[in-house]
């Protein structure tokens, strides 16, 4: 977890790598953050889930959803995902997008996994390799809020998650020649969001 204030944007950038409770519970660095954004006086939040590959969604769940709501007016959530985006960071970015609407941008590229899709598992090993794998049990539906099904995670039965998609508003690929140039067309791609090019 880490963040900057960024006046160039008029926002405040937020980045998650995980889900977890890391020295401060996640939770109290989202107030914090949302604190010193209103502090500095910015209208925006610049949220970073590129490499986000999971963890617990209910740790972040209450701020997605409320975030959008405690914003100026004209203020913005504008939210990077990329293919290593996963499991309850795809969450966070479908309660967020669904609690926002209009006023939440996606850019980037797709998550690394489907709107519907199977996690919440145990290890088991292959009884003559040994190989370990993960048998994952439990249905994530983020389309149709698992109202389809009987196998879903309890907690998105409970706060279920329906949008039309994930996918980026706006494409900003992570390329090798931009990586080589000390580019981010992701965060580029921000700053044109949010009027700032």
């Amino acid at each position: 977890m880490r963040r900057r204030d960024a006046p160039e944007l008029d926002a405040m950038v937020i980045q998650l790598r995980a889900n977890v409770n890391g020295q401060q519970p996640i939770a109290g660095f989202l107030g914090e953050s949302d604190s010193l954004r209103k502090a500095a006086g910015r209208k925006h939040i610049v949220l970073d889930m590129r490499m986000n590959g999971g963890g617990n969604l209910q740790l972040t769940r209450d701020w997605m959803q409320s975030i959008v709501a405690k914003l100026p007016a004209d203020g913005r959530v504008v939210v990077l995902t990329s293919p290593s985006t996963f499991s309850a960071a795809i969450s966070s970015v479908g309660y967020l997008k669904q609690a926002g609407g209009d006023r939440v941008t996606l850019v980037g590229e797709a998550p690394g996994d489907r709107l519907n899709f199977f996690a919440e598992g145990s290890p088991a090993a292959l009884p003559h390799s040994g190989a370990m794998f993960l048998v994952a049990k439990e249905r994530h539906d983020y389309q149709g809020g698992c109202k389809a099904y009987t196998d879903c995670h309890r907690p998105v039965v409970a706060y279920p998650i329906a949008v039309a998609s994930l996918d980026p508003a706006v494409p900003a690929p992570w390329t090798a020649a931009a990586y080589q140039a000390g580019r981010d067309p992701g965060m580029e791609a921000v700053a044109r969001v949010l009027g700032h090019p």
